[in-house]
């Protein structure tokens, strides 16, 4: 377990090794910490570690996944797409026996103490980012990684392939890529690799036509 600090976000690397990690973020209010995703059940023990050190109290909890209004028909077991959604067959297993329901369900452009919600599907129907425009910080789960090489949800990077075979929509992942890079992040964290700053050109390197052969890719 690594705790890494950027100004309001705090990142819980947690894995043996860096080049096969899961992230965890607790985004510092004024008051209260909010965690933001959970990765597995045998990382609670280190997500409450890292609670106490930071010393807040961290009293709601979101996820970059489930807890959207869409992602909700996944916590029934119900994998039908809403109409509009490309036929493409939802990827990756669904948890639905989970022991807490969300205690509410967002929608883009709600806000959650300074963060504002965006809607980023692709790597899953109802994929959710975190900004908080006070300072253009951005976390955006697996709508993009920066572990194993820089790349949109559903571009196959070969040293750490997981987001990637797990993603729903290419074609969705790369549009969402680009409503992110139009906030223009100071900061961007997401649930594989490290934290980036200043990371516009870096996003936008892989949807260049100078890198076709990820644009070809990604719009399959």
């Amino acid at each position: 377990m690594r705790l890494f600090n950027e100004g309001s976000v705090h990142q819980l690397m947690i894995g043996k090794f860096e080049s096969f990690s899961v992230n965890v973020y607790f985004f510092e209010e004024e008051n209260e910490l909010t965690l933001i995703d959970t990765a597995l059940q045998a990382f609670t023990d280190d997500i409450l570690q890292a609670a106490q050190q930071l010393n807040k109290p961290v009293p709601k909890i979101l996820i970059t996944f489930y807890v959207s209004r869409r992602e909700a028909k996944l916590l029934n077991n119900d994998m039908t797409l809403e109409p509009g959604e490309p036929n493409t067959p939802i990827m990756g297993k669904f948890t639905t026996n989970l022991m807490a329901k969300p205690d509410f369900l967002v929608q883009n452009g709600d806000r959650i103490g300074s963060l504002k919600v965006i809607a980023v599907p692709g790597h899953t129907p109802g994929s959710t980012a975190f900004l908080d425009e006070r300072y253009n910080v951005l976390i955006a789960g697996d709508a993009f990684q920066i572990l194993g090489g820089l790349a949109v949800a559903g571009v196959v990077p070969s040293s750490f392939p997981i987001p990637a075979k797990r993603t729903w929509n290419k074609g969705l992942a790369v549009a969402s890529v680009r409503k992110l890079l139009s906030v223009n992040p100071s900061l961007l964290a997401v649930g594989h690799g490290m934290m980036l700053s200043d990371p516009f050109e870096a996003m936008e390197w892989p949807l260049t036509k100078q890198h076709v052969s990820y644009e070809e890719e990604a719009a399959s």
